[in-house]
């Protein structure tokens, strides 16, 4: 028997580390008389989304599931396997049954070993929604927050080159990196491509804000950045909690 633990833990503020979810999932298998010989693997996910269901570990479980390499998935509790409610119906009631899977979700007493086919009991349904509510609602807090930070007066995000936070309201220009960026500009005008202007940098020693090297892309982003023209703009992307891309707001600030 194959024992596949899945673990996850979106970013640094959740308080479920991958180490606790660990720690609950190999102190369940080690009480559990027909898994506690069974061979283990792990699949972990960090800085991952529940939302997003293409991450790597999840997918490559997946995989191993439909190559019929895993008899059973053990997670601390649904939430870990996604966030959306739709996801997680689809996984319980028809990826893993039709694939012979069974499923232990520890914290929350689940496991469809002991579940009536098709059917998903009241309470693990509501912590699905839940689960998905939670993700939409903390995503609009950390937005209104900045907005309201924006609103104040307060810089949100990272610096263009050729700037430096006097405080953390006010950007302002940074002479020597100033002259630099004028030239990117002329360079680009003269030589006509992003890698020309990188490698004319490059030769120079000249270095990113990162201390790296000049690449064609981080040329194309400050060309074609509109905070040189004197706008100041914020929150113009948000990310896609389903898929996890960069999408144009609706609303820039």
């Amino acid at each position: 028997m194959t024992v596949a633990c899945y673990v996850r833990k979106s970013n640094d503020k959740e308080n479920d580390s991958i180490e606790n979810q660990i720690a609950i999932i190999n102190d369940y298998i080690g009480r559990q008389k027909d898994l506690k010989y069974a061979e283990i693997i792990q699949f972990c996910d960090i800085n991952s989304s529940g939302i997003n269901m293409n991450r790597d570990a999840f997918q490559e479980l997946l995989k191993e599931i439909r190559m019929r390499k895993i008899d059973v998935v053990i997670v601390k509790d649904l939430s870990r396997l996604g966030r959306n409610y739709l996801d997680i119906c689809k996984l319980t009631d028809s990826i893993f049954p039709f694939m012979k899977v069974r499923l232990i979700a520890v914290s929350e007493n689940y496991d469809s070993k002991h579940r009536v086919p098709n059917s998903m009991d009241l309470p693990t349904a509501l912590r699905s929604v839940l689960n998905e509510y939670y993700v939409l609602e903390a995503s609009k807090k950390v937005r209104n927050s900045c907005v309201s930070r924006i609103k104040n007066g307060e810089f949100i995000g990272s610096l263009p080159y050729g700037y430096v936070l006097k405080d953390k309201f006010t950007p302002v220009v940074d002479k020597e990196k100033a002259e630099i960026v004028r030239e990117i500009f002329n360079l680009y005008l003269k030589h006509k491509t992003y890698i020309a202007v990188a490698r004319i940098l490059n030769n120079r020693k000249i270095l990113t804000n990162g201390n790296a090297k000049w690449t064609a892309e981080y040329v194309r982003r400050i060309l074609k950045n509109e905070q040189y023209t004197g706008k100041r703009i914020a929150l113009k992307y948000r990310k896609d909690l389903k898929t996890g891309k960069k999408i144009l707001n609706d609303k820039i600030i």
